[in-house]
């Protein structure tokens, strides 16, 4: 029984890693590695530390990834087939730790293993096309592998697309316009899947990586802001935009400033993996965006939804889809506080000053207090609204979520209490509102190399047209203070921008707590 349970603890874990649930898949794995250590199950433990790595390594954790790999390797028998995925695995962990010339060693170690083509052998082939590290025989295991993939009748459609972005981000560096048609080819092949497919999302991000990268370093300026804007669904901005990527070793900026003037700045010098944004927009682009009254930023992962990517001074927020951001037309404003939340006293949380705002008071508000704040109700309350305000605990805890959480009031049965990312998909919210998210680490996003995960980009994606968010611990006693003004002036209809921009130099000035540089703007 413990092995038939392991083995379908593994099977649910490969389910969720194939669905882009690495906290889920990590949980599953984890659990049947347990079994499988204490049945002595070695060939099953086996799998699951690859399992593992390759977990740890799309969550960024390259120092566990490598740490599961060469546990693996060191359980494996002599023979050198039966190391070559976790070789492959392993140069996978080196490249994204930019140690490229270690990722081409064990690359090879692992060819010379087995010839049996794997869609990750074959995305590192394409990533080395473009360093020193390319070798004459690479198209030939390329070709070798994409026909061998394609044959096999194992890849759905999803899978398909991938391939193609693989084949056109190897060909990119050696014929320019092959490879462009190849990654529009995958464009054109994933748009026409649902977005529930985790591969064809993965092909629709990494071809326009390929794209917009390509762009900034041929110097093509415009078609690289217009690649950045069709990839948002929007026009392209005609003046205050600054795109924002980084790939690797590349990283591309380009903005329009007030006067619609373009410039950019392209460079391929990285040499770790990226840690924080402070200095990644040059001086030059920054000084020219400080005429403008504010600037939208179409940042990509993994920059998309970090503080810090312009000075606190200027007026800039991150535009997250291509809806206006203007107010819904409607008769009313609906306004909903989530306050006074009781926090389960298993999370040892202290006890949040209840928000009492003196002005919001008489029609259209909706105060959601005490037991009453519990997901299901403040899910449905928020339906409606064009304001809402959560004044609760944000945790992050990467073993439940890969974002950060809002505590709510437990439910009286099931004691569910935690407002996550998942709950909000599906869910439309029809008065389009400004969300306040007063709660610490509430702005923290998880980036993958494909998408980022937070609340705030959850909210957007469900109708928000802006969130306001912070990135780190949000004094209790301040909270209120510094986010009041802010809303009153959206309220007002002052661009929230410049609103967070005004509220936040002013309260510079009068406090010596610099948080307020961790909130953010989403819109």
């Amino acid at each position: 029984q413990l092995y038939r349970c392991m083995l379908m603890q593994r099977e649910l874990g490969l389910v969720m890693a194939r669905l882009h649930r690495p906290v889920d898949a990590r949980a599953r794995f984890v659990g049947a590695l347990r079994a499988a250590r204490d049945s002595r199950e070695w060939g099953s433990q086996r799998n699951l530390l690859q399992d593992l790595g390759q977990v740890a390594r799309t969550q960024g954790d390259l120092v566990l990834a490598r740490a599961y790999v060469e546990e693996l390797l060191l359980q494996t028998p002599e023979g050198c087939a039966d190391s070559e995925v976790a070789l492959t695995s392993l140069a996978l962990a080196h490249h994204r730790a930019l140690d490229v010339a270690g990722a081409r060693e064990l690359l090879d170690r692992a060819i010379q293993c087995s010839q049996k083509p794997s869609m990750a052998r074959l995305a590192l082939l394409a990533d080395l096309a473009r360093t020193p590290f390319r070798k004459p025989e690479d198209a030939r295991l390329l070709e070798q592998g994409l026909g061998a993939l394609r044959d096999s009748g194992a890849q759905d459609a999803g899978d398909l697309a991938l391939l193609r972005h693989i084949e056109g981000r190897f060909y990119l560096e050696q014929d320019a316009h092959r490879g462009q048609a190849l990654l529009r080819q995958a464009l054109a092949d994933a748009s026409k899947l649902p977005a529930a497919n985790v591969s064809a999302r993965k092909a629709r991000v990494y071809s326009y990586t390929s794209l917009i990268l390509d762009a900034g370093r041929t110097g093509e300026l415009a078609q690289g802001l217009a690649l950045f804007a069709e990839e948002h669904a929007m026009p392209a901005p005609e003046r205050c935009v600054l795109g924002v990527t980084v790939d690797d070793e590349r990283t591309f900026v380009v903005a329009r400033d007030a006067e619609g003037r373009l410039l950019g700045h392209h460079d391929t010098g990285r040499t770790a993996p990226l840690e924080g944004v402070e200095g990644l927009v040059p001086g030059a682009v920054m000084k020219a965006l400080r005429a403008c009254p504010s600037v939208d930023i179409l940042a990509r992962p993994p920059v998309q939804g970090r503080a810090g990517l312009l000075p606190s001074d200027i007026a800039w927020s991150y535009r997250v889809g291509g809806l206006p951001n203007t107010p819904p037309s409607q008769a009313k404003a609906q306004r909903i506080i989530v306050t006074d939340v009781l926090a389960p006293a298993s999370l040892h949380l202290p006890t949040l000053r209840a928000w009492n705002p003196a002005s919001d008071t008489g029609e259209g508000l909706t105060l959601l207090r005490g037991a009453e704040a519990t997901p299901p109700r403040v899910l449905a309350a928020m339906r409606d609204a064009t304001e809402v305000q959560v004044h609760a605990h944000g945790i992050i805890d990467p073993s439940v979520a890969d974002a950060s959480v809002l505590v709510l009031s437990p439910e009286a049965t099931g004691g569910r209490f935690a407002l996550t990312t998942g709950d909000l998909k599906g869910q439309r919210l029809r008065g389009r509102p400004v969300v306040l998210l007063a709660a610490c680490y509430a702005g923290h996003t998880s980036a993958y190399l494909h998408e980022n995960f937070g609340l705030p980009l959850a909210f957007i994606e469900s109708g928000a047209r802006a969130v306001l968010a912070a990135t780190q611990e949000i004094p209790d006693d301040e909270a209120h203070a510094f986010f009041e003004p802010v809303l009153a002036r959206i309220r007002d209809g002052v661009p929230a921008a410049i609103a967070l921009r005004d509220e936040r130099q002013a309260w510079l000035r009068r406090h010596a707590s610099a948080w307020v540089q961790q909130v953010l703007l989403f819109e």
